[in-house]
């Protein structure tokens, strides 16, 4: 079951975030709290479609930090922490088109996995982070 982007747009707003609404954004219903919570931490938080049909996205700044999948959450850190977390049962990094090309910079956190709300906004504020040109 997943949470439709009405119900997001009342929360983004409220929060001072924003919700892209270009098609109907879904998050799936075990992470909606964790959602709300991102939104209401900071201001310019989006919620957007994501890269698959079933998926969601979070952005700050126009990138995005979060990628909601029906069963985990796939969140962009830095690759230290990446390597890091994959010593860790469940965790690993992301293979977007499953290939074996795996990017450095996003690990796979298992949804039941009571450190998702911690690293998520771990992403935040490393996507959020101003960068060195």
């Amino acid at each position: 079951m997943v949470v439709g982007v009405q119900r997001w747009i009342a929360v983004g707003a409220a929060a001072g975030g924003m919700v892209s609404a270009m098609r109907p954004v879904a998050v799936p219903k075990r992470f909606a709290a964790l959602t709300r919570g991102l939104l209401s931490s900071r201001k310019g938080i989006v919620v957007a479609p994501g890269f698959g049909s079933n998926h969601a996205v979070l952005k700050i700044r126009g990138k995005v930090f979060a990628i909601f999948m029906p069963d985990q959450i796939v969140v962009k850190l830095p690759q230290d922490r990446v390597e890091a977390m994959c010593q860790k049962p469940g965790f690993a990094q992301f293979d977007p088109r499953k290939n074996g090309q795996l990017m450095k910079e996003w690990l796979i956190v298992p949804g039941s996995d009571r450190r998702r709300v911690a690293l998520a906004r771990e992403a935040l504020e490393f996507v959020a982070k101003p960068r060195a040109s």
